[in-house]
């Protein structure tokens, strides 16, 4: 964590969110939900 603090980045020591074992696993759902998401608005008729 010391090299984001150097690089002027604020680093907060906290658990990952609930249900996730760690960090990776939230962001590949977060990345999960945003494509699926992404995928239904092109899919939509627009008029």
């Amino acid at each position: 964590m010391q090299k984001y603090y150097e690089a002027g980045y604020e680093v907060e020591d906290c658990p990952p969110p609930k249900g996730c074992k760690d960090y990776n696993l939230f962001l590949q759902k977060i990345k999960e939900l945003s494509t699926s998401r992404e995928g239904k608005e092109n899919n939509t008729l627009k008029r």
